[in-house]
């Protein structure tokens, strides 16, 4: 009797060699380097967010009171304390923008040495 041994080969095709090299990135503990662009567009992107979430959850939060208070007149006929919760809630609310201003304004400060560099870097390049 004949034996007879059956191998089959199979190697990934360059896409998938393309997936397993991302999905292997995303495990690897390296650091990876940040180019001056990524670094740019980070630090912007830090002063402009940070500010914003911020004045959107102050003003959420005075929305919130504010709707309690409107709550306390409209529904339970308390109405010196639904006027003085809506009243809390409304400034509280026009905190928000201030706030927004006074962070946007402390973040400029703290990264625009590092801004300007990189941005005056990054032309100066492209100059060349």
């Amino acid at each position: 009797m004949e034996e007879k041994f059956n191998y089959s080969y199979s190697a990934a095709s360059e896409e998938e060699k393309k997936e397993i090299e991302r999905i292997k990135r995303q495990y690897e503990d390296l650091p990876k380097e940040e180019s001056k662009l990524e670094r740019l567009r980070r630090l912007d992107g830090k002063v402009k967010e940070l500010p914003q979430i911020l004045a959107l959850s102050i003003g959420i939060i005075g929305t919130l009171i504010f709707g309690v208070g409107m709550t306390l007149v409209l529904e339970w006929a308390l109405t010196i304390w639904g006027v003085i919760v809506g009243t809390v809630g409304a400034i509280i609310v026009t905190l928000a923008y201030p706030a927004f201003k006074w962070h946007t304004k402390k973040l400029k400060d703290k990264y625009k040495d590092e801004i300007i560099q990189l941005s005056n870097s990054l032309l100066s390049e492209e100059e060349k």
